[in-house]
């Protein structure tokens, strides 16, 4: 069986790569503000179906989770006292933020291969983000499967992919144009989904 970390992972999988991490979680603020203005649930989600976990798969930093914990689950906006597990999943632990949010947990899993079954049939709410830019083409069908394996009946999954060649770069910065065309580049040279 080959090791997660021999798989191709072309923008992270780098072990104490503090710049990539940084990246990471820029990204995440360039695509909640320049894409889905603010937003971090789909507004069809009705967050208060979300008690019993969100899981947040390929999840990097855990920038996401810290967000939505902050966001809709800590102090005045903890809804009755009810918040879900948050759980993160990532191949690359040494991603993880060592001061997440309360009540976010991060574990290193690589999610093309199956999950454990204490997760299964857990979470109302996954989310998938950036991963066709991860992944190559033939690990997308396992990804769905354990996706959806994880969700509870009625649970929601929220996948957002963007195409790097159609965004206005944010904040408009030769940089981040650069990144741009090298993510392109890197994903071409690899066969990965365009």
């Amino acid at each position: 069986m080959t090791s997660s970390y021999e798989r191709p992972y072309v923008l992270s999988y780098r072990r104490d790569n503090i710049e990539e991490d940084r990246r990471l979680d820029l990204q995440h603020e360039a695509i909640k503000h320049a894409i889905l203005d603010g937003q971090l649930i789909h507004p069809s989600v009705p967050i208060t179906e979300l008690k019993g976990a969100i899981a947040d798969l390929g999840c990097g930093t855990g920038v996401w989770l810290d967000d939505v914990a902050n966001t809709f689950f800590t102090g005045e906006h903890t809804m009755k006292g009810e918040s879900p597990m948050l759980i993160g999943f990532d191949m690359n632990a040494h991603a993880f933020n060592p001061n997440s949010a309360t009540g976010v947990q991060l574990v290193e899993h690589d999610c093309t291969e199956t999950f454990d079954t204490r997760y299964i049939g857990k979470f109302d709410l996954v989310n998938i983000r950036g991963l066709a830019f991860a992944l190559p083409r033939e690990s997308f069908s396992r990804l769905v499967e354990n996706a959806v394996q994880l969700l509870r009946p009625g649970g929601y999954l929220q996948w957002l992919e963007t195409e790097a060649q159609l965004w206005k770069a944010y904040p408009d910065k030769a940089e981040i144009s650069e990144i741009l065309n090298a993510i392109n580049v890197e994903r071409q040279e690899r066969d990965l989904i365009p």
